[in-house]
């Protein structure tokens, strides 16, 4: 048998060939490398550039090295040659009830903040009811006068 008959001897109860075994290891190899390479650089930037306080850095580290990890593994399936366009699609919809929860408060704070931008303000000649007949307001804040 020569090499290349080898090669492409499937693989008992699967489509896939050896070829692609060897092929998905040294993705698997090399992305693991580029890995490791662009996590530290991503370390060493946000340590050297921002302020941040370690444990934030170390979070902010370990979720790109992760992010990047489920990315190398599903180039390695596709390597192999299953269909990762499924699961991409569920994770992408995990992905978005995750930030849709995480960002409820920022978005309710956000249109909150729009909708009094937007509101007509009280101006000081308003009339309007108070607990004290007879007296208008000395000042147009949103912040209760003494």
């Amino acid at each position: 048998m020569e090499i290349a008959e080898i090669l492409s001897f499937p693989v008992p109860l699967s489509d896939i060939t050896i070829e692609s075994v060897v092929l998905a290891v040294l993705v698997a190899i090399i992305g693991w490398i580029v890995v490791k390479v662009l996590t530290s650089v991503f370390t060493k930037m946000l340590s050297r550039a921002s302020k941040l306080p370690a444990l934030v850095i170390e979070f902010l580290v370990r979720f790109f090295s992760v992010l990047l990890y489920v990315i190398l593994a599903l180039i390695v399936l596709a390597t192999l040659g299953f269909d990762v366009s499924s699961m991409v699609l569920g994770l992408s919809a995990v992905i978005g009830l995750i930030l849709g929860f995480g960002l409820q408060d920022t978005v309710t704070n956000l249109a909150a903040g729009v909708w009094r931008r937007s509101a007509p303000s009280t101006r000081v000649s308003s009339s309007r009811s108070t607990a004290y007949p007879g007296r208008s307001p000395r000042s147009a804040s949103w912040r209760p006068s003494c």
